[in-house]
């Protein structure tokens, strides 16, 4: 793209990568250790919730921008983001599931 990212799009990268490594944590935590399984994904849900703030702290900066230039749009990048951070925590809620379900 040639250009660095925004301040907020770094801090949502990363969250998103620490998510992504508490879930990495938590699958190979499943057959091992259930308390541990659930306390990353618990991390890996907050961590995506950090992320909606900041999409929502970043869209609200983009409307302003817009409404003083009228020029300004919203970067492309977010509304994909913002969905595949509510992938990542599906996934973390089925891991909830699969521990209560082996319980």
């Amino acid at each position: 793209m040639g250009k660095a990212p925004d301040q907020h799009l770094a801090a949502m990268a990363a969250d998103i990568l620490e998510s992504v490594r508490h879930l990495g944590t938590a699958f190979r935590s499943l057959t091992r250790d259930d308390d541990l399984a659930l306390r990353e994904a618990d991390l890996t849900i907050s961590g995506q919730r950090s992320v909606e703030r900041s999409y929502q702290t970043a869209m609200s900066a983009a409307m302003e921008l817009n409404r003083r230039a009228r020029a300004v749009r919203a970067p492309r990048a977010l509304p994909t983001l913002r969905a595949d951070c509510r992938q990542v925590v599906l996934v973390a809620e089925r891991i909830w599931y699969a521990v209560v379900k082996q319980a």
